[in-house]
């Protein structure tokens, strides 16, 4: 009979063990899985973060009275990379185009102005009142 305990005692202490190490082994494994979720989390609120703020960005920098090109087409490639919204990006993109239009037909003025050709002062504001 006290074989038999002794018997029963070390089957009970061997499963035990195995126990604790499959726990642990289990418990190892958990940790590193929420780990791994962890990280993909922060780096997707991350990304959320980045977004947000170069859409604050582009949007800030489209309510100004005076808008810089550059600033204005680096603000548009950072949107378009951060997955800014669609509208908010167009938008930008438009006032981007339309600002280089600006550029453009100023530039041509002021050359026509410093030439003095009266014909290519008309021809540009025609152009101008045209579209």
């Amino acid at each position: 009979m006290l074989a038999e305990r002794e018997a029963d005692k070390e089957t009970r202490e061997t499963f035990k063990k195995q126990a604790m190490v499959q726990v642990a082994s289990d418990r190892t494994a958990y940790k590193e899985g929420l780990s791994e979720t962890i990280d993909a989390r922060n780096k997707y609120r991350e990304k959320i973060i980045t977004r947000n703020e170069k859409m604050r960005l582009l949007t800030d920098l489209l309510a100004q009275d005076k808008i810089d090109l550059n600033q204005l087409q680096v603000a548009v490639d950072a949107a378009i990379e951060n997955q800014v919204k669609k509208e908010v990006i167009e938008r930008g993109q438009k006032q981007l185009t339309w600002l280089r239009y600006c550029k453009e037909v100023e530039g041509q003025l002021a050359q026509a102005v410093q030439e003095k050709v009266k014909e290519n002062i008309l021809a540009i504001i025609e152009r101008i009142e045209k579209e």
